[in-house]
């Protein structure tokens, strides 16, 4: 280590040591004498009320006389006790004004002083610090760069060695040559045939070293080809395996038009196409019935086939045994939200009324614009739900009767009958006008019948109300058939 990084950094830590930060033993105060100027105009002009003969030029202007006295008395001030300060103050002149004194509480100077001493220090060590690295750094390239001259040298030697007995020898052989052809122990061809085949063999060993490089050079390439093919190979594989894929999909999807089309195809044929008619129409759709004639089971393949065939998911499903006896066939629809708990459905009401506001507005629960697309909203036992939940499910039912077709909202409902009772206050001229109800029947109150009566909501051709419209439900148009149609096994109708 040199000299001056040492001294630096030792200067440094004897700075950093010195400071003591003691407090100040007594309390210390600084006076400064600061008199007002008398040259003011109100003191001249007393003067002059008092008959003294006073003239404007003998004084001087007001601000200069003030500045000085500043210099004069009041840059200096006069450190003391602070009790000193205080007993000798009745001792004062009382002509002069306490507002001319200017005391200020002197702080802690050696602390200041502590301080200054530590950042001395901090910078006498850093430049201690940074001299010893900078003499390391270059201490470390003289070193390196010793080295590799003796490295160099080691590696010129050796090469130069070699070089120096191959050149011996052949001298050496020469010498040898010569020396048996004047003993006449070899003749004068021979030694030329010698260095002939001398010859010959470094050129053959020459050739030879070609040769190697050459097959050296020969497997890269052979490898090189050999990765391409098998790149090409497997590009050619990808290539097979997209275009497959991409049949395979097409197929699908054909495969799936096709289904929905033979379905659509079926509702049609049914009884003129009734089945269709319901089911292509965003009317609110209610079913009722006795107990025994599968409402739930008809109003699941109701929303299956929307589902499938209009791509309709299922936003909402209430119902208080979702996740019981009724989950057999509820799992086929895929509902985002499920709701079974009496005691939250008067929240989810409130929040379907508010998303339908949304929806109409064209906006998401974030409040941002978006694309509304038809959605589904299934609920069950509405007759019970009406005495259980009370005022959201009956504001949920007036507002669906003039909203959902606005929020492209398709409404399947479910409850035991059609009386004024079975649904909110003052909404019977509504609902006469406003939705599709289907009456479904059985004759024992355990299996259902095909029958089923269009009670409103049906229309002709002519836009006439088929009111009453007798009707059969067929065998296939139940959930566990029509989810089995779009997965695997296709009905035969």
């Amino acid at each position: 280590m040199k000299l001056l990084p040492l001294l630096l950094i030792g200067s440094g830590l004897i700075v950093g040591a010195y400071p003591k930060f003691k407090a100040q033993p007594f309390d210390m105060v600084n006076v400064r004498f600061c008199p007002e100027t008398s040259n003011t105009a109100e003191a001249i002009a007393q003067m002059k009320r008092q008959g003294k003969k006073i003239k404007d030029r003998d004084f001087i202007p007001q601000d200069k006389a003030q500045q000085s006295l500043y210099q004069t008395y009041c840059r200096q001030g006069h450190v003391m006790l602070k009790s000193h300060w205080e007993e000798k103050q009745s001792a004062i002149d009382l002509s002069v004004s306490p507002s001319a004194l200017v005391t200020r509480t002197v702080d802690n100077a050696e602390k200041e002083q502590d301080i200054a001493l530590y950042l001395v220090s901090i910078l006498l060590v850093g430049a201690g610090y940074a001299s010893q690295k900078r003499y390391y750094e270059a201490f470390s390239k003289s070193v390196f760069s010793r080295i590799k001259q003796i490295e160099n040298e080691v590696i010129l030697t050796a090469n130069n060695g070699n070089r120096s007995r191959q050149y011996n020898r052949e001298i050496d052989n020469q010498t040898w040559d010569i020396k048996e052809e004047v003993a006449g122990l070899i003749s004068r061809e021979a030694i030329q045939n010698r260095q002939v085949k001398q010859a010959v063999f470094q050129e053959e060993e020459f050739k030879a070293h070609l040769l190697n490089l050459n097959l050296q050079q020969s497997e890269a390439q052979k490898a090189i080809a050999q990765n391409q093919l098998e790149r090409a190979k497997a590009e050619k594989e990808i290539h097979r395996m997209k275009h497959q894929s991409s049949e395979e999909t097409r197929a699908a999807e054909v495969t799936d038009k096709q289904l929905i089309a033979h379905l659509i195809d079926a509702l049609k044929a049914h009884e003129d196409g009734w089945l269709w008619k319901v089911i292509d129409n965003q009317t609110p759709l209610w079913l009722i019935g006795r107990q025994g004639s599968s409402k739930t089971w008809t109003a699941c393949s109701f929303a299956l086939v929307r589902k499938y065939c209009l791509g309709m998911p299922v936003r909402h499903l209430i119902d208080e045994h979702a996740r019981g006896v009724n989950w057999d066939i509820w799992k086929y629809l895929d509902a985002q939200t499920v709701t079974s708990e009496i005691e939250v459905m008067g929240d989810v009401f409130d929040s379907i009324v508010e998303s339908w506001k949304l929806r109409i507005e064209g906006k998401n629960e974030l409040e941002e614009k978006v694309t509304i697309k038809p959605e589904q909203l299934l609920v069950d036992e509405y007759t019970a739900l009406k005495s259980e939940v009370g005022e959201p499910s009956e504001k949920f039912y007036r507002r669906h009767l003039k909203d959902t077709r606005k929020a492209q909202s398709y409404v399947i409902g479910v409850t035991h009958n059609d009386t004024n009772s079975s649904y909110p206050d003052g909404t019977k001229e509504q609902r006469d006008s406003g939705t599709i109800l289907i009456q479904k029947f059985s004759a024992n109150g355990k299996t259902p019948l095909a029958r089923v009566k269009v009670v409103r909501g049906l229309f002709d051709e002519g836009g006439n109300e088929l009111l009453e419209h007798e009707g059969t439900i067929p065998d296939w148009f139940t959930p566990h058939r029509i989810h089995e149609h779009f997965n695997g096994k296709p009905i035969a109708f």
